[in-house]
């Protein structure tokens, strides 16, 4: 039997392009060192790190084909942006793809994009190595990827907030989604 990481790195590649591969293992490779960081099981944050795109790639039409067929809401905003859709896909097609069925791991891709509330540990891990990856650039992201080692629900706090204003300054409708992660998060600070 091929171990799940060979066979999530394996149905990636078949799915996506060389350079989303990359980013792919850059956060599944960051997911762990958080992970590793805060106690977290470092084997789950390897699968949602490498598995988080699979759905990346579906164009437009298929997402919102493949969210109507498995029951998924799908918002006005959704429907202006399906590519939101990639984790809530993803999360619920890869268990007939591949041999995971992890509830935290299928969770943390859900919510790589938007966020949830609540969000678990497993799903900030992932939310974070997305946007701190080594492939990205700026001392935003440098400082950023050092907090989230030491103060995970702060660090997920920030980036929520780069994310909601990068939307904001570009005079985009911020998804219910977020809204709710974001409100999710500054509950639960110290």
């Amino acid at each position: 039997m091929i171990p799940i990481r060979d066979q999530a790195l394996a149905a990636i590649q078949d799915r996506l392009k060389p350079h989303e591969v990359v980013h792919c293992v850059r956060t599944e490779e960051l997911a762990i060192e958080i992970a590793t960081s805060h106690g977290i099981d470092p084997d789950k944050a390897s699968i949602g790190g490498l598995l988080h795109d699979y759905c990346r790639a579906l164009p437009h039409k298929v997402l919102l084909s493949e969210a109507r067929r498995l029951r998924l809401e799908i918002t006005d905003i959704d429907q202006a942006v399906p590519y939101l859709l990639h984790g809530p896909v993803a999360a619920r097609t890869i268990p007939d793809d591949l041999p995971l069925d992890d509830l935290d791991v299928l969770h943390a891709i859900d919510s790589h994009t938007l966020g949830a509330a609540p969000m678990s540990e497993l799903a900030a891990v992932v939310f974070l190595a997305d946007h701190l990856e080594s492939g990205r650039a700026g001392q935003y992201v440098a400082e950023t990827r050092l907090r989230a080692k030491e103060d995970l629900w702060g660090a997920a706090l920030d980036v929520m907030q780069e994310v909601i204003a990068r939307v904001t300054g570009d005079s985009r409708l911020i998804h219910p989604r977020t809204v709710a992660s974001w409100n999710h998060l500054v509950r639960i600070q110290p």
